[in-house]
């Protein structure tokens, strides 16, 4: 059975409102490994754009009306932690058998397409606006089949409201013989989206007569899985992103700096966080660290990364809490913040206290000898 977040990849509940108490996520803009991943990013992210678009007009000629353009200007609009969801169903399987997982797949299987946006929109026009998604939650469900989104990269959520309104969702999945998927569908009406602020659709959900499209390639055997589009709802993340990045890593086997992440609340009183780090190698196992005190440490007992912590670190090594990446590279793990480790035993963490978080993991190195690294440092202020 394919790995699921049940926290991070929850299910969209069309009928909640944007919780105005939830900030919207944003990288640490000065943070040089925030910055050098999100250089490396864009320079991927024409080719995947050009790609998925490519096959995407092959599917629907009516979609080429939207004209892209790679003016990208500022924007004060943040989209905050919406999960965007395409739904349909498979209309045509074509140049052999899909690889695994979908190698089962069959017209008629209904499909379920969501991503989770966390970014300020790239304006590429004032009726034409780009949201970058989330890379470790989002996914593509075809039947029973699952494969989430890549950490490799980031995805798309495109907003264009015109005379024909059209969103288009666009991301790499996790396996690298899967090339990505993406996903369209038309308003001809122009009156779903009243401007291309994502936020102002939050709970709302787009369907049209004329059915989009959607389309994911593989490279086993050239194969396509064609599925035609009917829903594309916006909802709001059950598990929004807390706290913020910092501190330079190291590349690991994967050829990505490793990265962790927060959800839930920094209230310590509701004691509801959860910890996941993603990007790293596949079946690995590895386990959170935590201190209240950032650090930075080169290379510490003879590991291939940086520690990012300093002073009294605990380690989450309790029953259940050593972790395992599995086949794509991530692990999650939910803390009780009344019972945090150190080296004196457990303390309880509170409000006004700044907590640092970072995962410990298995690795390999370049000539395949057996090492361990470190994602990034993950810092929780609670309230």
């Amino acid at each position: 059975m394919p790995i699921q977040l049940p926290r991070l990849l929850s299910s969209l509940d069309d009928s909640r409102e944007q919780s105005s108490s939830a900030p919207p996520r944003r990288y640490g803009e000065e943070d040089p490994r925030t910055a050098r991943r999100r250089a490396q990013a864009e320079g991927l992210r024409l080719t995947q754009r050009q790609r998925r678009w490519g096959a995407l007009l092959l599917s629907s000629r009516e979609l080429s009306r939207l004209a892209f353009v790679t003016l990208l200007l500022s924007a004060s609009a943040h989209a905050g932690d919406i999960l965007v969801t395409a739904r349909g169903v498979v209309t045509d399987v074509s140049g052999g058998t899909p690889a695994a997982p979908f190698a089962g797949v069959a017209v008629g299987d209904p499909v379920e397409f969501y991503v989770e946006v966390i970014d300020a929109p790239f304006v590429n026009s004032p009726t034409f606006w780009e949201y970058e998604t989330d890379p470790w939650h989002g996914g593509l469900r075809i039947g029973s089949a699952f494969l989430p989104t890549s950490s490799g990269g980031p995805g798309e959520v495109n907003l264009q409201n015109e005379t024909i309104d059209a969103v288009t969702i666009g991301a790499p999945l996790a396996f690298p013989f899967v090339t990505g998927v993406t996903a369209g569908l038309l308003d001809f009406s122009g009156q779903f989206l009243q401007s291309p602020d994502i936020s102002q659709v939050v709970g709302q959900t787009m369907t049209s007569s004329f059915p989009g499209a959607a389309i994911l390639a593989s490279s086993v055997n050239a194969t396509i899985v064609r599925m035609e589009i009917t829903t594309i709802t916006f909802g709001v993340a059950a598990c929004p992103l807390i706290g913020s990045n910092s501190c330079s890593t190291e590349s690991n086997s994967t050829g990505f700096d490793a990265i962790t992440y927060a959800c839930g609340s920094a209230v310590a009183s509701q004691n509801d966080v959860t910890l996941a780090a993603g990007a790293l190698p596949s079946n690995a196992f590895g386990f959170f660290l935590c201190s209240q005190t950032a650090g930075f440490s080169s290379q510490p007992g003879g590991s291939s990364g940086n520690l990012c912590l300093a002073g009294a670190i605990g380690r989450f090594v309790g029953p259940g809490q050593i972790r395992n990446s599995g086949a794509y590279g991530l692990f999650e793990l939910p803390i009780d913040l009344t019972r945090l480790p150190s080296p004196n035993g457990l303390v309880a963490g509170t409000a006004g206290q700044t907590w640092h978080f970072t995962a410990w993991y298995r690795d390999v190195s370049s000539t395949g000898a057996p090492t361990s690294n470190f994602s990034d440092r993950l810092s929780l202020s609670l309230e």
